[in-house]
């Protein structure tokens, strides 16, 4: 059976629940789909490691996915997302994301899944749903997309919002699997008495393949990923840092072909984001808000190495909204800001990015 009939296989039967749904006790799905196209630019240098594809001028489907969630019974829920990403290969349908989980309280329930895990505000969330095109430049240095495993989401808030939600999970490592590797987490998000105003922190054990030695023996290691985080958003303003720390890559990544004298079980990063933006009403229907943002990060990515090998980038756009649906038009450009003068400057890029979704 071939990757892409494998989730038609799955969708089609989900499609058509809404017409099964009225002769059982299951309850007719929510069903979303959305597509994100954009055109990319890019100057001289090394590719930008969120520059997903070739590092050349194209038009590319960065996103198109249909999703489905829905509940069998009162306490049991599922969701699921068939689609294709370029962050996770791109060309072929696959299913991203998928779970089923029970409801153990109204507060709590405990599921197995594969999708995003939460490692504070920005990792936690949808490529395609952020205030930026992409995630930080370290994301997927600090964690793999879309793991699968045990999860169990719990959210304590009050009728006015205040209150925490978090999550622990235990998943496959980064290969995928629980062979001398797994990857335990515990995010936690704190709505604050004050409207708009969010704090969260996640904690990160893993266990993994850092690569091979000098005689080509593969290592195996353990090591961490932390993370603290502020978000505050009203309806004009929206205000994010994260700050993220870890120890324990597997060997090369972040830092190439660089030579340096740590093992990878005792490579540490560092790693900093800012970003904010303004939306503006218009009161045209045609184009009802614009919404101009800017982000800063600094990446060290090794920061225990004698060397510099500290990096800043900026990224500075527009997204416009289209009409009264959720769809919208982006213009994006990022750019790094500080290379290590040893080290080859990065490309910068600039992308145009219509998306739409219901």
């Amino acid at each position: 059976m071939t990757a892409t009939a494998l989730p038609l296989l799955i969708l089609i039967p989900l499609l058509l629940l809404p017409q099964i749904a009225g002769a059982t006790e299951l309850t007719g799905p929510e069903i979303h789909a959305g597509v994100t196209i954009q055109a990319e630019f890019f100057g001289d240098g090394l590719p930008l490691l969120t520059s997903f594809g070739p590092h050349i001028d194209r038009y590319v489907v960065r996103h198109a996915a249909v999703g489905i969630s829905g509940e069998l019974g009162d306490r049991v829920e599922y969701d699921m997302e068939v689609g294709t990403a370029t962050c996770v290969g791109g060309g072929q349908l696959r299913l991203m994301e998928g779970g089923v989980y029970y409801r153990i309280t109204p507060q709590v329930r405990l599921g197995v899944a594969q999708g995003h895990v939460m490692r504070g505000f920005d990792l936690h969330q949808e490529c395609v749903s952020l205030l930026t095109a992409e995630k930080p430049l370290w994301a997927f240095a600090v964690s793999p997309c879309h793991p699968a495993g045990v999860v169990c989401n719990f959210d304590f808030r009050t009728g006015d919002d205040a209150g925490v939600e978090g999550q622990l999970a235990y998943l496959n490592g980064g290969g995928e699997t629980l062979d001398d590797e797994h990857d335990a987490n515990i995010g936690l998000t704190f709505h604050t008495p004050l409207p708009g105003l969010s704090v969260s922190s996640f904690y990160n054990h893993v266990e993994l393949d850092l690569g091979y030695s000098d005689d080509w023996k593969l290592l195996h290691g353990t090591g961490y990923r932390a993370g603290l985080g502020v978000d505050y958003q009203t309806d004009a303003v929206f205000l994010r840092g994260e700050y993220y720390t870890g120890r324990g890559f597997r060997k090369g990544v972040g830092v190439g072909e660089v030579e340096i004298p740590i093992g990878p079980e005792d490579h540490e990063m560092m790693a900093y984001y800012v970003e904010g933006a303004y939306t503006i009403s218009t009161g045209f229907d045609p184009l009802p808000s614009v919404q101009p943002y800017v982000r800063y990060q600094f990446w060290d990515r090794a920061s225990n190495n004698p060397e510099d090998l500290e990096f800043t980038y900026i990224t500075a756009g527009v997204t416009v909204r289209l009409g009264e649906g959720v769809c919208s038009l982006r213009a994006e450009y990022e750019a790094p800001l500080t290379t290590p003068e040893d080290e080859d400057k990065e490309a910068s890029r600039f992308m145009i990015r219509l998306q739409a979704e219901n």
